[in-house]
């Protein structure tokens, strides 16, 4: 079988090959009560897409476009954002990165409680990655609260990435998938009491997904996920033994206090 052709040292949407979008490191959760958050990341790589996702637990406060220690504001781009539900709101931000970005600030239109994710993302494609979006949202009278997502993506092996936030706390969460076996989501960085944030990294050959989060909370809680799926770079069918590259260390939260 022929390889395909490369076009400006990447093919997408080709529906053949194997995704190749690892991740640079561990991503990096924080939240706050208040009016600046930050996450403190080892310096990205240029090249490398850094994706933020983040969640206010307030319908109407908004949250600003994301700023880090490089370029600021310049950079990052909007990709999703589908509108307050359950007192949740969701953002998703995409920036490729110049190189050096360590620490990555986000801020609200007033002061509130909100969490961030922020993930640096290595082979997504050069163009706009950002592929679809879908958001659940729900309330329990208490003990467990279940969203399902569905979704078609425009190509097969997308990088799959997961956001949830809950008015009040939480006491566990599940993600689970249909893509793959065991159904179970990796966590992205350390969990936090009002959100959490997931990633899979897509192998399978299929454009199709539907995935769940289980929230388990004491008392009536509201909450939103938003799942969002970004586009790898294929590569031919030789490249599937392709040695996945090293997760650099863990780098430490930045602290805040006021949660």
């Amino acid at each position: 079988m022929d390889e395909l052709p490369e076009i400006g040292g990447e093919t997408a949407g080709s529906g053949v090959g194997v995704s190749t979008a690892t991740l640079a490191q561990t991503p990096v959760q924080n939240q706050v009560n208040g009016t600046t958050l930050a996450c403190t990341i080892t310096a990205a790589t240029a090249g490398n897409k850094l994706i933020v996702g983040a969640g206010i637990i307030d319908a109407v406060n908004t949250l600003n476009t994301p700023s880090d220690n490089i370029s600021g504001t310049t950079g990052w781009t909007l990709k999703y954002d589908p509108g307050a539900a359950s007192g949740n709101r969701h953002y998703w931000w995409e920036k490729e990165a110049v190189g050096g970005e360590t620490t990555i600030t986000v801020t609200p239109s007033a002061s509130d409680t909100y969490h961030m994710c922020v993930w640096e993302v290595i082979d997504l494609i050069d163009t706009d990655s950002f592929d679809v979006g879908a958001r659940g949202n729900g309330a329990a009278a208490g003990g467990t609260i279940t969203t399902a997502l569905s979704g078609t993506l425009a190509q097969p092996n997308e990088l799959v990435l997961a956001l949830a936030t809950v008015n009040n706390t939480f006491s566990a969460d599940t993600f689970t998938d249909s893509i793959i076996t065991p159904t179970t989501y990796p966590a992205s960085g350390t969990k936090q009491t009002r959100g959490d944030a997931a990633h899979y990294l897509g192998r399978d050959e299929t454009t199709s997904f539907t995935v769940s989060f289980t929230f388990s909370a004491a008392a009536s809680r509201s909450v939103c996920v938003t799942l969002t799926t970004w586009m790898a770079v294929d590569r031919p069918p030789a490249a599937r033994n392709r040695p996945t590259p090293l997760i650099r260390s863990t780098p430490s939260r930045a602290s805040v206090s006021g949660v």
